[in-house]
């Protein structure tokens, strides 16, 4: 399996909700994660783009500190494709999913940054977008 990157233009976005301490992660990987499950839940993926792979997570991070992890991959992976063969345990796959992933995530970061750009990158701001995202969409039916 290979590497988790990350574009480089999100740097300051990661910098932010870890800052020095007052960020609302501790780690890099609690926000690749998040934001991974903030891009499927927006149906939204980017390309990365620009990336500096001695930054790029190593997989034994991600499993090691979130059980869940490949699960959580595979899961994303089966719905986006709606193939089985997405699971498979080969190179070509391995690559595939992981990009997938790693779109997701990038279009999380962007989504946070847009939203929070003006704001302050605290627990509270990043609280208030998952109620944003929890809350079910309006339908004219909810009007009636």
């Amino acid at each position: 399996m290979r590497r988790f990157h990350r574009a480089k233009d999100k740097q300051p976005v990661i910098d932010a909700l870890t800052g020095t301490g007052r960020g609302p992660f501790s780690q890099i990987w609690e926000i690749m994660v998040f934001s991974t499950c903030l891009g499927f839940r927006l149906d939204r993926r980017e390309p990365l783009g620009d990336t500096d792979s001695s930054v790029a997570i190593p997989p034994s991070v991600l499993m090691n500190n979130c059980a869940s992890w490949p699960g959580l991959g595979y899961l994303i992976n089966l719905v986006v494709s709606s193939d089985p063969h997405i699971l498979n345990m080969d190179d070509t796959t391995d690559e595939g999913r992981i990009k997938i992933l790693e779109e997701y995530a990038n279009a999380g970061l962007a989504y946070i940054r847009e939203r929070l750009e003006a704001k302050e990158y605290s627990l509270d701001s990043i609280c208030q977008l998952i109620l944003e995202q929890m809350k079910p969409e309006s339908t004219e039916t909810d009007s009636i």
